[in-house]
């Protein structure tokens, strides 16, 4: 029958001619009707076949679902001749209306085929010739673009059967090489014939989890599992030594089974008597054939003679300096020496027992002993309002199913926030509790039945298998019981990543309800009746029993960071010990005071005794770009011979003084002036005073440097000297425009001051007026104040004209690179949004165009690697993807494992600098940002990148975005890309301008 071809316009019908799977003819068609379309086949202009729209697939249009037609041609055509093929919808009355896609060739060395997945270590899909008459077809397996590996696609596959692919005997398997077992991300692509199949690339990542569980000078065991192949025994490296033993984590673990499929991850390797001769074993393990580790750094594990020499050595170190300290107080020895054997962060600052985090402990188990988990966990009123009731709960009843209900306790403040979460967490089934009461009921019981106490933060809750692995160490190792606590750092190493309920999925942050900088997680026994006694590696305190929980944990951390000990659980001592903690092994509050003026003394010794040339630089107690711009000087002046030291504000009472690269601390009482600071800089051999922020610190601070003789100097790293709010935005939260004093004088009248500064703008004279007549005698009395870019140098000239300001950019660990041609994997852009996005880096706006472009189905896809104030803003948008906060050196992975080509910055204030633009351009991004600051200055000076005017719609950002892409992905030759100053010229730039030369 031949055809009489119509314009389907004309019939009002939609539809296309997708081509071939296996024998059959597919796409999909729909007319305005809802009743479904006639399709005919024509086959070199016949009709062979019909058949009918109406299979389900993908809405395309309001009420058209089952549009799709898949119709079987006949064996005939399968023969290997070359044929014209088309699609029709049939009108009636010999009418057809040709679909779009139609004219389609079938012939002789046409190849169907997918790449499915990687499952099980192996790359597995389909693939056959067109023809029924022809060979199984060869595919090979290409890795970061090298072949590794081919198969022959003959393999049965019931599914593929049913399309009527040669017989369904086109399945291929081909095992991963073992460069994809590193943990990298990796890209994989299967080929036939030169040709990627459908589904390639794919992005591949080995994905571990484990604990080290025991380890003493018989065995080492635990777990591990490669998630992406659970079926698969993982096969481990141990070095002890200089020797390497092989094990294969094949043992029967039924514990695992409540968390994955298969249980057989156990691994067990028994020492030789041989090793235990050893004083100390430095024990390594990682993937076999990888440099995948399961612990961050090696092990040290001490035997029963080791042990012995150490301690005798320690105690020798520990008089030594008590006999250098003047503490009006008598030191108990026995009690000193008996909590000196078993700390673990000692004597000339270094951690002599370090178990790394990511690993867990356990030692020999004593009979009788099974202590109570009791998890307490606290939610003050400031928080309240901001935690996900729901994600809460649900966080919370996971882990009351492997123990006690958890117990919240209220601290600080209560208002209507604190309420609201008491009634949802009651209407659940969970107590809310004050601190008072918590105390009373739980840490005032006989000292015969001891209460292990796990307290963390409501916006840390862990995982139930984080909860069984401590359980398991604190009935096998009293020295647990004492209170250890857990910083960020540790928390991130330790705790395995989450999905809560709004899709985030920040990195080891457990069961995360609210975004936290720095969780904490503590453990706490009460080994005796009159107090509430908190034991650390270094410090133990004697509280009384009115003393909140906060009050004890801030005064118990605040004494472990003056030291920077908060390690964890890597401050375990890897002891043969099983004996129960007895009162005699924690300090009295006299030898407590007198062992924190001995590591004080310890400090103070170790920092005079380096008598090279030394910086003073004064931080905020923040983190954020200024530590790391002021870490990274420190590290490359050190390589010159000059020492650079921080002063850090700690609280209104007291700073830290501290050696960022040789890791040591010491507390300096300010609460009465500096006088004590002043005194202890004297015997640093300071040459130059480095103010970057005065924020939390003493006005009185500005005279440090003419006390001691020497220059000061300032870096510029946000606008705190011209607005007491710091970041120029109004009470809007939008960038100001910087106008008339009158404006500011209203605007901080109505928005206040940076929280924290209230008082000293009143000291000031309670005007912006006054603010900056102070700090304008402050930058004039400087010799040198440093801006890292050209318009912070314009900006800050229209206020301090009279200030010595000069240009000296950040250093770079990667100071210039090259952009090539970059196309997207998938059929969606990838946009990374890096750092915390914050309302100031432009939240609101990136909410905006999520939504913009979601309703557009826009070929964007954003990727948020870091944090924003309320993830739940996004529920809903399929567009935004959370990956959560990120280590700097694992960046450029996260961002290819991501598929992102471009770097989008949002600040809403005129940027100093960025970090992030830095990472994302070394990443080979091309960035789009608003052109205001330096973010715009530094877009602007480059080439391929777009710096947008501020503010825009989400139209124009959007379009820039797709222009910033169209760009990139049609570049046809490398374009060189200047990021900032490398570490070598701002060495040397930096240590001319401010006269200080180094003695290597």
């Amino acid at each position: 029958m031949k055809t009489k071809a119509v314009a389907s316009q004309s019939l009002n019908i939609k539809g296309c001619f997708n081509g071939f799977e296996g024998v059959y003819a597919v796409g999909w068609a729909f007319g305005s009707t809802s009743q479904p379309v006639d399709i005919a086949i024509s086959v070199d202009g016949t009709i062979v076949a019909q058949g009918t729209a109406d299979r389900p697939g993908p809405q395309l249009e309001e009420g058209h679902t089952h549009v799709r037609f898949q119709i079987p041609l006949p064996a005939r055509f399968f023969s290997g001749q070359e044929h014209e093929v088309s699609a029709f919808a049939v009108m009636g009355g010999n009418r057809y209306a040709p679909l779009h896609g139609s004219l389609q060739k079938l012939g002789p060395g046409q190849i169907d085929g997918c790449f499915d997945l990687i499952s099980e270590g192996a790359a597995k899909g389909w693939c056959c010739s067109r023809s029924l008459t022809a060979k199984p077809q060869t595919v090979e397996l290409y890795v970061d673009g090298v072949l590794h590996g081919q198969a022959t696609a003959n393999q049965p596959r019931a599914d593929i059967a049913l399309l009527g692919i040669h017989i369904g005997r086109s399945a291929f398997s081909i095992p991963l090489p073992r460069i994809c077992s590193d943990g990298l991300p990796h890209t994989v692509e299967v080929r036939c014939q030169g040709l990627a199949l459908g589904g390639s690339p794919k992005v591949y990542q080995a994905d571990y989890e484990g604990f080290v569980e025991v380890l003493t000078t018989d065995r080492i065991s635990g777990w591990v599992i490669e998630k992406t192949a659970p079926n698969t025994p993982v096969k481990l490296d141990v070095k002890l030594g200089g020797q390497t033993f092989m094990v294969e984590a094949n043992r029967e673990r039924g514990d695992l089974a409540s968390r994955f499929e298969t249980v057989f991850h156990g691994f067990l390797l028994n020492l030789p008597k041989s090793l235990r001769e050893q004083d100390a074993l430095s024990v390594t393990i990682k993937v076999h054939g990888t440099d995948m580790h399961l612990t961050e750094q090696p092990l040290l594990l001490y035997t029963e003679r080791g042990y012995s020499s150490l301690k005798a050595r320690m105690a020798c170190a520990v008089l030594d300096a008590l006999q250098t300290t003047t503490v009006g107080v008598k030191v108990n020895m026995s009690e000193l020496f008996s909590m000196v054997g078993r700390a673990s962060s000692l004597v000339e600052g270094q951690d002599i027992f370090r178990l790394q985090p990511g690993s867990a402990l356990r030692l020999a188990p004593r009979k009788n002993y099974k202590p109570e988990l009791l998890m307490a966990v606290v939610v003050d009123g400031g928080t309240a309002d901001r935690l996900n009731p729901d994600t809460l709960v649900t966080a919370l009843k996971e882990v009351g199913s492997l123990q006690n209900a958890p117990q919240v306790v209220m601290t600080g403040t209560h208002g209507p926030a604190t309420d609201d979460l008491c009634a949802s967490l009651e209407a659940a089934g969970l107590a809310c509790l004050t601190e008072g009461d918590f105390i009373r009921r739980h840490l005032a019981g006989p000292a015969e039945s001891p209460v292990n106490l796990l307290i963390v933060q409501a916006d840390c809750v862990p995982l139930p298998t984080i909860v069984l692995a401590w359980q398991r160490q604190l009935a096998t190792n009293p020295l647990l019981a004492s209170l250890s606590m857990m910083g960020w750092a540790d928390a991130q190493a330790i705790l395995p990543q989450r999905t809560d309920a709004s899709g985030s999925e920040p990195a080891g942050s457990g069961k995360t309800v609210l975004d936290s900088e720095r969780p904490r997680i503590a453990f706490l026994k009460r080994p005796r009746l009159e107090a509430v006694c908190l034991k650390g590696s270094s410090a133990a305190l004697d509280l009384p029993p009115e003393t909140t929980l906060a009050d004890a944990l801030v005064r118990w951390a605040d004494a472990q960071s003056a030291k920077g000990s908060l390690h964890g659980l890597s401050d375990l001592a890897c002891l043969p010990v099983a004996s129960m903690l007895q009162p005699a092994d924690f300090l009295s509050s006299e030898d407590h005071a007198a062992y924190l003026a001995m590591t004080d003394r310890i400090a103070e010794r170790q920092m005079c005794a380096d008598q090279r040339p030394t910086i003073l630089h004064i931080l905020h107690g923040l983190g954020g770009g200024i530590v790391t711009h002021c870490e990274d000087v420190a590290a490359i002046t050190a390589e010159a011979g000059v020492r650079s030291l921080f002063v850090r504000c700690d609280n209104r009472q007291s700073v830290l003084l501290m050696d960022p690269v040789g890791n040591i601390a010491r507390r300096i009482d300010v609460a009465d002036g500096i006088d004590g600071l002043v005194e202890a800089a004297r015997a640093l051999n300071v040459r130059s005073v480095h103010l970057h922020h005065i924020l939390g610190h003493s006005d009185e601070l500005w005279t440090l440097n003419e006390r001691l003789g020497v220059p000061l100097d300032i870096t510029v790293h946000d606008y705190y000297w011209i607005c007491p709010r710091v970041t120029l935005m109004d009470e809007t939260e939008r960038y100001c425009g910087e106008p008339a004093l009158s404006a500011c004088e209203k605007c901080v009248s109505f928005a206040g001051v940076y929280p924290g500064e209230d008082e000293r703008y009143k000291e000031l004279g309670g005007t912006v007026s006054a603010w900056r007549r102070h700090h304008a005698l402050r930058l004039e009395s400087a010799r040198s104040v440093f801006v890292p870019a050209a318009d912070v140098l314009a900006r800050m000239k229209r206020y301090y004209p009279s200030a010595n300001l000069q240009i000296l950019g950040h250093a770079e660990p990667v100071p210039s690179t090259v952009h090539t041609r970059r196309i997207a994997n998938a059929d969606r852009i990838g946009v990374a949004v890096i750092g915390g996005i914050g309302v100031h880096k432009g939240f609101e706006e990136l909410i905006r165009l999520a939504r913009w472009a979601d309703k557009r189905n826009m070929p964007l896809q954003f990727h948020v690697i870091g944090s924003v104030p309320d993830p739940r803003r996004f529920n809903g948008l399929g567009n935004v993807a959370f990956h959560g906060s990120y280590a700097r050196d694992r960046l450029p992975g996260i961002l290819a494992a991501a598929d992102c080509q471009i770097a989008l910055f949002l600040s809403i204030w005129p940027e100093t600098y960025c970090y992030t633009l830095s990472e994302a351009l070394a990443a080979g991004l091309t960035p789009v940002g608003y052109d205001m600051g330096a973010i715009g200055d530094r877009i602007r000076a480059m080439e391929g990148g777009i710096a947008v005017p501020y503010p825009s719609s989400p139209e124009h950002l959007g379009d820039a975005l797709l222009e910033a892409y169209r760009q990139r992905s049609s570049l046809s030759k490398a374009v060189p890309v200047h990021i900032g100053v490398s570490r070598d010229e701002y060495r040397d730039d930096y240590l001319r301008r401010i006269g200080v030369s180094g003695s290597l």
